[in-house]
Order: C-alpha cells, then sequence, then structure tokens
C-alpha cells in the first residue's frame, strides 16, 4: 500500500481551527461553539496519545471567546492572545499525527514486506482518516472566515494556511492519480494542478502588501511557478515572485533559499550562446552569494549554496576561487563530520572538482599537477581531504591519458603517504600505466617495487595486518 505523504504543513495549519472557530459564525449569535475535537483528547496514562482515539470520541476544548464585528476589525491584544494559544495547543495536538504515522511507517519498512501485519496498516488508514477529517473541517472553517471577514487583517494569515491545504492536497491527488495509472498500465499524469492555491497567493499579496505573511506567499507563489511538473510553471513568474521578496523582504525566512532557487535558475541556462551562458552564471554567482552569506552553518542552503559557488566559478574557469570555495566546502564538511557524524552530501564533488581545478591550471600554467596542488597547499595545516584530491587527480589523469603526470602523482602519494592502505593499488596502476604503453623494463621494475615495499614483512605491512582489505590488495 503506497501511503499518502503526511504534509507538516497540514499539522500546523489545523492549528488555526480552534481560533476560527467562533470567528466563521455568525457574530450576532452569541452562543459559543466548542471547538473542533481532537484526535490526541485521550491521552495513555504515559502522556503518549493513543492511536486509536477518532475525532468523534474526544472531549471538547475550552471555546475561544467570539468578538463582535468592531472588535474583529481591531483584534484586541486579549483575542490575540487567545488566537495563538489556540493554535499552540492544537500544533501540539495534532503534532501526534505526524510521529504516529511515521513511527508506525517505520515499523513497516523494517519488516519484510511479505510478513507485514496487517494491522499497522489499518492504524495507519485510522489514523490519517483522522487527519483528513480534521484537515476538511478546518477548511470550511477557513472558507468560512474568508467570506464574512474579507478585509479583515488575520485573513492574509487564514488564506496562506488555507492555500498550504489546497497544495497538499493537489499533491496528493496527483500522486493517487500517478498511482492508479501504474495500476491500470496507463502514462501518469503530466501536471500538478495548483491553482487553488496559487489563486489564495495572488490574492494576499494584492489585498495585504503589508501583511507579516507577504514574503512567504512570495516564496510559495515563487515556488510553484518553478516546479516544472507544475501545470503553473512560468520562470519569468518564478524570478518575479523570488525578485520581489529579495529586494522587499531582505530580513525574511525565505531570503537565503530565495536567492539559492534563483542563482540555480540562472546556473542552469542552456542552449544559449556560449556569452550569455557566461553571463547568465555570472547573475547566478550573485545570488548564490547572497545565500551563503546569509545562512548558517545548520542550513541546508548553506552547504547547497557554497558548492554552487565553487562550481560556478569553476565553469567561468576561475580555478583559484573555485579552489578556494571548494576548499572551504571540505573543511566544513570536517567540521560537520566531527559535530554530527555525518559527512556533507556534497563532498565528494567537492574533492572531484579540486582535482579537476588541479588539472587545469597545470594545463594553463604548464606545469605539473602535482606541483600546482603542492603550491596550493603549502604553507596550509595539513588537511585530511588532501590525500583524496591526489587520488581523484591520478584518476583523472589516468582518464585523459596523460600517463607521466598519472604515474608521476601515484608516486607522490605513495611517498608522502607511505602506510596508506590503498597504495599497493597505486604502485600496481604504475605497473600497468608502463605495461599498456610497451616499457617492459619499467613495467617489471613497477613490480618489483610493489612487492619490496607492500608484502609481508614491510613496514607499510605492519601498520595495515589489521586491515583485510588492504593486505588483499597487497597480495593480488
Amino acid at each position: 500500500m503506497k501511503m499518502r505523504p503526511f504534509s507538516l504543513s497540514m499539522v500546523i495549519s489545523i492549528a488555526l481551527l480552534t481560533s476560527l472557530n467562533g470567528y466563521a459564525q455568525d457574530p450576532d449569535d452569541n452562543t459559543s461553539t466548542a471547538t473542533e475535537s481532537s484526535p490526541e483528547e485521550q491521552e495513555s496514562t504515559d502522556g503518549e496519545p493513543e492511536p486509536s482515539s477518532s475525532v468523534e470520541e474526544t472531549e471538547a476544548e475550552e471555546p475561544i471567546q467570539v468578538p463582535d464585528e468592531t472588535s474583529m476589525q481591531s483584534a484586541s491584544l486579549v483575542d490575540l492572545k487567545s488566537y495563538r494559544k489556540g493554535i499552540e495547543r492544537f500544533a501540539d495536538r495534532v503534532s501526534g499525527f505526524e510521529k504516529q504515522i511515521q513511527a508506525k511507517i517505520t515499523e513497516q519498512e523494517d519488516l519484510e514486506t511479505e510478513k507485514i501485519d496487517l494491522k499497522y496498516r489499518d492504524k495507519i488508514r485510522d489514523l490519517q482518516q483522522d487527519s483528513d477529517r480534521l484537515r476538511t473541517t478546518s477548511i470550511g472553517r477557513f472558507q468560512g472566515f474568508l467570506e464574512k471577514y474579507p478585509d479583515n487583517p488575520e485573513a492574509a494569515e487564514v488564506m496562506l494556511q488555507l492555500a498550504s491545504f489546497y497544495y497538499d492536497i493537489a499533491y496528493e491527488e496527483y500522486l493517487d492519480t500517478e498511482e492508479a495509472a501504474e495500476k491500470a498500465g496507463e502514462p501518469p499524469p503530466e501536471f500538478v494542478d495548483y491553482t487553488r492555491s496559487l489563486a489564495l497567493y495572488d490574492s494576499l499579496i494584492t489585498k495585504f502588501p503589508q501583511s507579516p505573511f507577504m514574503d512567504q506567499a512570495l516564496y510559495m507563489k515563487g515556488f510553484i511557478h518553478s516546479g516544472q511538473e507544475s501545470k503553473q510553471f512560468d520562470s519569468s513568474k518564478f524570478v518575479d515572485s523570488f525578485s520581489a521578496l529579495i529586494n522587499n523582504h531582505p530580513d525574511s525566512d525565505y531570503f537565503a533559499q530565495a536567492n539559492y532557487l534563483l542563482g540555480v535558475h540562472y546556473f542552469d541556462v542552456e542552449d544559449q550562446p556560449a556569452a550569455q551562458i557566461r553571463k547568465s552564471v555570472d547573475q547566478a554567482i550573485v545570488y548564490f552569494e547572497q545565500s551563503f552569506d546569509s545562512s548558517n552553518e545548520e542550513d541546508q542552503t548553506f552547504e547547497l549554496s557554497l558548492y554552487r559557488l565553487a562550481w560556478s566559478h569553476y565553469r567561468q574557469d576561475n580555478f583559484d576561487k573555485a579552489l578556494y570555495y571548494m576548499m572551504d566546502l571540505l573543511d566544513y564538511s570536517d567540521r560537520k563530520l566531527k559535530n554530527t557524524g555525518t559527512k556533507a552530501s556534497t563532498r565528494p564533488e567537492a574533492v572531484e572538482y579540486s582535482a579537476f581545478s588541479f588539472t587545469d591550471l597545470s594545463d594553463r600554467n604548464d606545469m605539473s599537477p602535482v606541483v600546482v596542488a603542492e603550491n596550493y597547499f603549502k604553507g596550509k595545516p595539513e588537511r585530511t581531504y588532501e590525500i583524496e584530491i591526489y587520488e581523484k587527480m591520478a584518476e583523472l589523469l589516468v582518464k585523459q591519458d596523460r600517463i607521466d603526470p598519472a604515474i608521476e602523482t601515484l608516486q607522490y602519494i605513495q611517498n608522502r603517504w607511505k602506510n596508506n592502505p590503498t597504495n599497493p593499488t597505486h604502485q600496481y596502476t604504475i605497473a600497468l600505466l608502463h605495461g599498456n604503453r610497451g616499457d617492459e623494463e619499467q613495467y617489471k621494475k613497477a613490480i618489483t617495487s610493489l612487492t619490496e615495499l607492500y608484502y609481508k614483512g614491510t613496514s607499510w605491512y605492519d601498520a595495515n595486518k589489521r586491515n583485510p582489505d588492504a593486505i588483499g590488495q597487497a597480495s593480488r
């Protein structure tokens, strides 16, 4: 069974239900309306929500007092505090849906598919149905609020959350249609239709230009226009929306993301004259720099912008700048590994493009790649990744059929890192390179060195004797 994604935006959006429960009713009706019951109202003795609870089985929340027509137009601090309090209460409770569903999905993934007990699927399905009912109820409340109070300042936030619901529904419908088409052996749907979400974002932008949610609306509008799987894909509108966000909301939480995505847009320009592509990549660099400068190391945009900056400068043949950013990225990866136990996802590409930059600089300056790399690292503290760059550089030189520089690089690695576990492979590669070009004498010398340097009884062997992979290489 393919499970529909449980949207985090829906978890947060449902929280508004408690504050709008009263707003959506007739202001002349003095009867308090209980807020929508939550599937997590009944709790177990240890504080964890019971999976089997449902919307209908819960007790009513303490109702939010319904303001009159005048106070709706200028919400008092008391109203807003009550409104926000309701949001926080429901956000905490409804977020339990996601935790329960994800926990059950994890249980399923840990079992063999054919042995999954149907009770897990039933529980997940029940939880999903509960969340769907809450979403349906919330949508009705939001729509009612907008019909009665279209010009109230709070309408901007309601529009934003309702648009988020519609976005999730559109994507879920796309996945359901895709799954049905797959079962029927038919072509999958071509686009996701975000018409309803986009209309709300446009309305918010037009009606509430001073809203604190303006930047979110601009970001989501641009995001919808940016996706090629979106029926509303339009690159010019995407650029306009993100540019408006960047120019008018420099303190926005979406500033770094908007800059990064605009940078990718200009970076990916193809099928243009070379001069136009260079100009476009220069523009991409500006956006990547802004994204990087406005990101913290914990932000995904920090790593991605850094990587794209390096790659952009490499494309512009600015190899020195490319190396600067690649090394910065590799240093960041080492810090991340130390702090989190995980390397940067772009680390392999950073190593590869560093090697490319050294080989390209060697061509430009008519120098040995080893000398170029040595000069770059000279005077700097030794990095853990240096050997990886040299190894990748040797690999690239072999592929480019630059035999002498490749041999020089492989020999340099062995001389500098004498106990490196992969040295036997490097020495054997040197022998093969000599043999492939018919130099039998050098081939035999290289094989002899392989025996002398890496077989049993050598210092390398003693250093690696507990590494079966390394010993296996030496014994082949």
